[in-house]
């Protein structure tokens, strides 16, 4: 595949506007609280202190993907599954992502291949492995893309996807790309009760604390372990906060 530059020769301005440095949790949350607040809708945290500029989630990418089909344009939009400011918590050392593709057919003829990559918001360089290939899926959907790399907590980065569309003989640049903000932060007084939780404590306890990528992981594996308990991806993506609900119609593609 051609290397790609158009997505990375961006240049971001950072603005400070306040994300706490560590989340404060209690650790007396109990399975009771736990069980009510699974109907409480996600909690954006109050600030996002010394957080790099980003823009807003909007309609995510969209365009002509020539390789995508022989002989008709290949229309492809992709959509992170990420805050509407494009910013967002984990408490995994490697998270995974959720994207949402779509085509303008059923399914596309050829194999679509992009590059994930990763910068450390302070100083705009790429984290180690620079490049990691990424395959789409052949059908619209929304799938997974774990990061590869062992975020540093409190620290800001910014994640890369990038297409680059282009068939061999093409002239054109055609080239889809998205991308993220995420920090990865400490649960303290809870960290040794997440992990003998079920899914869906822990997505009652994601919710209430304001952790994006994690919560989203949860609820999409629930329904991905069991189809027909849909009700928390559902419900999440239809959060006030979160707005998502457009994104319900597509199925899960549960492996990455």
């Amino acid at each position: 595949m051609k290397k790609i530059t158009l997505a990375y020769a961006i240049a971001f301005t950072f603005a400070s506007l306040g994300y706490p440095q560590q989340i404060q949790a209690e650790s007396n949350f109990t399975r009771s609280s736990i069980t009510e607040s699974v109907q409480v809708g996600f909690k954006q945290p109050d600030s996002k202190g010394n957080a790099p500029s980003g823009r807003d989630r909007g309609t995510g990418s969209r365009g002509d993907c020539p390789i995508a089909s022989s002989g008709t344009e290949g229309k492809i939009t992709l959509t992170p599954l990420i805050p509407s400011d494009s910013k967002g918590l984990t408490v995994e050392e490697s998270p995974t992502i959720w994207i949402q593709v779509s085509y303008n057919s059923d399914q596309i003829e050829k194999e679509i291949t992009g590059e994930f990559s990763l910068e450390d918001s302070e100083t705009y360089l790429k984290v180690a492995p620079k490049q990691i290939p990424v395959t789409l899926p052949k059908t619209s959907g929304v799938f997974p893309v774990s990061i590869p790399h062992s975020l540093e907590v409190n620290k800001w980065y910014r994640w890369y996807l990038v297409f680059d569309c282009n068939s061999p003989d093409s002239s054109n640049d055609s080239v889809l790309s998205i991308e993220g903000i995420v920090q990865r932060v400490e649960l303290p007084g809870l960290k040794s009760q997440l992990e003998t939780q079920t899914r869906q404590e822990r997505i009652a306890i994601y919710k209430d604390k304001g952790i994006w990528y994690d919560v989203l992981h949860e609820a999409a594996m629930l329904r991905c372990s069991n189809p027909e308990n849909a009700a928390p991806w559902r419900e999440l993506l239809r959060d006030d906060d979160v707005k998502l609900a457009e994104i319900e119609q597509y199925k899960l593609i549960c492996s990455d």
